[in-house]
This record gives C-alpha cells, sequence and structure tokens, in this order.
C-alpha cells in the first residue's frame, strides 16, 4: 500500500489521484445527479466545480449534461497545482484556476450553480469550512444551488466496494478527527477529517445557505454490481443548499 499525504506531498498525491475512478462505491455520489438537477431546476449554464482536483468530477458533469441535454459551461478550482495540471491536462480548452485558500476570483452572484465533491473532509477546522461555505456563497447567484459531498459516519465502519476503512483511526468518531481510508484499486491510503451531520448543519446554518435536504443515496439489488454494504448503508451524503 502506499501512504501519501495529500498536503505534505501534493505532486505525489496528485500523481496516484489521476488513475482513481469515480465508479463503484464513488458511483453512488453520482448517480442520481440529474434527479437532483431536475427536483430543484439546477441551471448548469454557470458552473463551478469547487476542489475539482484532477477534473473527475466535472467529466462527470460534462457526461450528465450530455445525457439529459443541459448547457453546461463550468469552471474549476483547487488548491493544488499539480491536480490543476492533471486535469488540464486531460482537458486543454478547460478553465482551471489555482486558489490559495478559501477565497475565489470570481464576482459576487456569478455562478447558477456550485458543485464541491470530497472537500470539506480535507478540512481541519469549523472555521476554514465555514469560510468555505461562506466563500462559495458570495459567489453564487440568488436562487443558485450548491452540493458537497462528503463521507457518512457509516463510510468509517462499514464495508465497501471500493474502500477499505477497517483501521484503528476510525473507531470512536467525533468532529476534528483524522480518519483513515484506502483505495482498494490503486493500494492508495489518505487521511481526512471526520465531522458529524450535526456540525455540518449547524456550518451551513452559520454561513447563510439554506440546507435545502441532505440526500444518501444507496446502492441496488438490480443493479449488476456486487456490492457490499452499499445496498442497506449510504456511503455519503450529498447536503444541497441554496442561496
Amino acid at each position: 500500500m502506499f501512504d501519501v499525504d495529500y498536503e505534505a506531498n501534493p505532486k505525489e498525491y496528485a500523481n496516484f489521484f489521476k488513475n482513481v475512478k469515480r465508479e463503484g462505491t464513488d458511483y453512488l455520489a453520482f448517480r442520481d445527479l440529474h434527479k437532483i438537477f431536475k427536483k430543484y431546476d439546477i441551471k448548469l449554464t454557470s458552473t463551478l466545480d469547487y476542489g475539482c482536483g484532477a477534473g473527475k468530477s466535472i467529466d462527470i458533469l460534462k457526461k450528465i449534461a450530455r445525457n439529459y441535454h443541459e448547457d453546461l459551461n463550468i469552471e474549476g478550482v483547487d488548491i493544488n497545482p499539480e491536480m490543476l495540471k492533471v486535469a488540464q491536462s486531460k482537458d486543454p480548452s478547460g478553465k482551471y484556476t489555482h486558489i490559495e485558500d478559501a477565497k475565489t476570483p470570481f464576482p459576487d452572484n456569478y455562478f447558477t450553480f456550485v458543485f464541491c465533491s470530497w472537500v470539506l473532509v480535507e478540512i481541519s477546522s469549523k472555521a476554514k469550512i465555514l469560510e468555505l461555505l461562506k466563500e462559495v456563497r458570495r459567489i453564487m447567484s440568488p436562487g443558485a444551488i450548491f452540493i458537497a459531498v462528503v463521507c457518512t459516519e457509516e463510510f468509517y465502519n462499514k464495508k465497501w466496494l471500493s474502500f477499505d476503512t477497517d483501521f484503528p483511526e476510525n473507531k470512536d468518531l467525533y468532529s476534528t478527527k483524522k480518519v483513515r481510508l484506502c483505495f482498494k484499486d490503486i493500494s492508495l491510503i489518505i487521511r481526512d477529517y471526520y465531522w458529524s451531520e450535526e456540525d455540518y448543519k449547524s456550518l451551513y446554518k452559520d454561513s447563510g445557505l439554506t440546507l435545502e435536504e441532505i440526500y444518501k443515496p444507496l446502492a441496488s439489488e438490480t443493479d449488476s454490481t456486487e456490492w457490499c454494504d452499499e445496498l442497506h448503508h449510504p456511503p455519503y451524503a450529498l447536503y444541497i443548499a441554496k442561496k
């Protein structure tokens, strides 16, 4: 196994992460996005992927837009310049911007939709999460939707198709605790921070965003995939908020 600290070794992390596929367990985080877009009448004409990394989620959003004949104009920002290099190499005409912290270069009321996958779990303090949420709210247009994908509490104590989470750090969870997971397909270990649902709700409220729904997707027995605990326990939660 390879144990990589994405804060201390951003280039090494990017080299590993470019091979990660948003399939298996991760598929569930994206599977129902088109239904959510329809439910909340989300306009993709001005979209930001906040924490876009190597561009995996942008690829998926583009595919969804094509499949459902939606107009998509998307940009990506990330704090890891090495990840952005990977994204740009795959998508030379794409718009990717490096940011130093939560702040972005965009004007107020700019985006109709902001997507953010597995970014909040990388943040170590409430103050920094709140700073990010307030910045997202600032650049959202009135009525715009923000979707953040995070790991549930169950993620760290169940068996998954794509991840191994059976580590001592994942016992007796509390907010700010550093947790560990392993991508099975590439044997990559990374560490994130656990945050409780109560803390996320409180932070959304403090940011001024209106939390509309917490959506927790489950796998289906009708799928051809050999799921593990995904059938009965949600690995992820999608926090859907409106400005």
